[in-house]
């Protein structure tokens, strides 16, 4: 049964110091240190994308996640956490990611033919979600392209420079609950196989994950 990162106190407000910095001061301190390894790993030993491809997320791990296989992480979900396909691409370049929440879908298809490119589109439960399919970027134009773009007021941002890559969540928040769907493109530009490849990974997530 999954438990709130301040169990057994209702909230991080309600702990002790000592027990609150172990918790969340030391254990962030650890965890910055384990992403450190993870991405020198990724960096150096070059594994296979299909094995980093997905990112586990929540629960007491809040500040963890883990690059692996999507059949690693699809238990993980038992346990209240969430699953995102990670930007990375087997070039060693990343695909460019977005999430963008509180606006009209009118406003997103507007901002894409304004950024130009080629852009896959998805409804989520708050906003929507788009992957551009006809550029690749380095880590640092990645974190420059969310600066730029500004949305989630640059959660994004501290996500890419935390874990070293974006990311888009492919499973549901609620379980049982559908709240990805692919609504198709729009744009124009010529697709990137590797990218594409992603895309595919990224729906076939969604599919298995989402439910019909």
């Amino acid at each position: 049964m999954w438990h709130p990162t301040s169990d057994p106190y209702p909230t991080h407000h309600d702990m002790p110091l000592l027990p609150w910095l172990w918790r969340f001061g030391l254990f962030r301190v650890k965890s910055r240190f384990d992403q450190l390894l993870r991405r020198l790993y990724c960096r150096i030993a070059r594994p296979p994308i299909e094995a980093i491809r997905f990112d586990v997320y929540g629960g007491k791990s809040v500040y963890i996640r883990q690059c692996i296989s999507l059949q690693q992480a699809i238990p993980h979900l038992a346990a209240g956490k969430r699953i995102a396909i990670n930007s990375r691409l087997p070039s060693g370049r990343h695909a460019l990611m977005l999430d963008w929440d509180g606006v009209s879908e009118q406003m997103v298809r507007e901002w894409c033919t304004a950024a130009g490119g080629r852009w896959h589109l998805y409804r989520t439960d708050r906003g929507f979600h788009f992957i551009c399919t006809d550029r690749t970027l380095t880590f640092r134009q990645l974190v420059r392209a969310h600066y730029r773009t500004g949305f989630h007021e640059n959660v994004g941002v501290h996500v890419s420079l935390f874990y070293g890559h974006g990311s888009l969540r492919v499973s549901p928040k609620q379980a049982g609950v559908r709240d990805i769907s692919k609504l198709g493109d729009v744009g124009e530009g010529e697709e990137i196989g590797e990218v594409l490849e992603l895309v595919a990974a990224h729906d076939a997530a969604v599919e298995l994950l989402q439910g019909k």
